[in-house]
This record gives structure tokens, C-alpha cells and sequence, in this order.
């Protein structure tokens, strides 16, 4: 699987929650795209990653 563009085979069989809670990513402010999907938070714990899918985590960030 690839998160956000890197192959990370060590997140095979996780759900989302799990990976977003193991590389310290806050809860809030943040958006979880599944192949191309966005996934909506309560599905993150029952959505299980692996294979050729491609994660996309993004975070929101203040500036100007």
C-alpha cells in the first residue's frame, strides 16, 4: 500500500484509524482519502488497508 505517495507494506491488514494513530497524526482537522475516496471518520475503524491501496492523510494548517 501507499501512504500519501511512499510504499509503507508495514501498514498492510491496519485499518485507517490504526495508521493515523501510529504515525501521531492528530484526529481533528485532519481528511483520509481511500483510493481516491474520501472516507468519513466513522469508517476509519472498519476499514481495513493493504494490497495497491493508496492512502492519502492530510491535515488542515493555518497560514496566509
Amino acid at each position: 500500500m501507499k501512504l500519501n505517495g511512499v510504499e509503507r507494506s508495514e501498514y498492510d491488514g491496519m485499518t485507517v484509524d490504526q495508521v493515523v494513530l501510529v504515525e501521531g497524526i492528530p484526529q481533528r482537522g485532519v481528511a483520509v482519502a481511500l483510493n481516491a475516496s474520501v472516507l468519513r471518520r466513522r469508517e476509519w475503524p472498519e476499514t481495513i488497508i493493504g494490497g495497491d491501496d493508496v492512502l492519502e492523510i492530510v491535515t488542515a494548517a493555518a497560514g496566509g
